[in-house]
């Protein structure tokens, strides 16, 4: 059975973001997936969060870190949460993932998402908020798109591009 690691938005989402944790779990689960649920770990350590709980009060993200970056590399993909962008533990356990070609899923619909959605065209760096639109379907760093020329209606890299999906 393949395993698959959801990562999403914890800080800054009442109750921590639990319930949607779930509620992803239980997807993965009906589809044939083993679920390694990061809130499912927190809860396993004695870690139950409020209602109106945003922020861990002794977990540390270098320390959440420790224990989840382990359990990516167990796993043979990632499934990105709605909000992932958003959060310095997603997009650091998708730059893990990715490290270790693990297959990338949207946790909601399923789709696999592909590398060359996920990483800069030209530098190979991680796209996050700082995305330019998906011109002819390549995806690059706005502080990129000055080394990319257009021609035939087909964007291409200058030559030092090191990183191909």
């Amino acid at each position: 059975m393949k395993r698959i690691y959801i990562a999403g938005p914890m800080r800054g989402i009442p109750e921590l973001n639990f319930p949607e944790f779930y509620r992803v779990a239980a997807i993965w689960e009906s589809r044939g997936w083993e679920v390694v649920n990061p809130a499912q770990m927190d809860k396993d350590h004695g870690y139950i969060p409020t209602k109106q709980q945003t922020v861990f009060a002794d977990l540390s993200i270098e320390q959440a870190m420790q224990r989840d970056l382990p359990a990516v590399s167990s796993c043979d993909a990632i499934a990105l949460m709605t909000g992932w962008e958003k959060s310095q533990g997603a997009s650091i356990e998708l730059k893990h993932a990715l490290e270790l070609r693990k297959e990338v899923y949207d946790a909601n619909t399923g789709e696999r998402l592909w590398r060359s959605r996920l990483l800069c065209q030209y530098c190979g760096g991680l796209l996050l908020d700082e995305l330019v639109d998906r011109c002819f379907g390549v995806a690059v760093h706005y502080r990129c798109l000055p080394t990319f020329t257009v021609q035939e209606h087909t964007w291409f890299p200058a030559p030092k591009a090191s990183y191909r999906s």
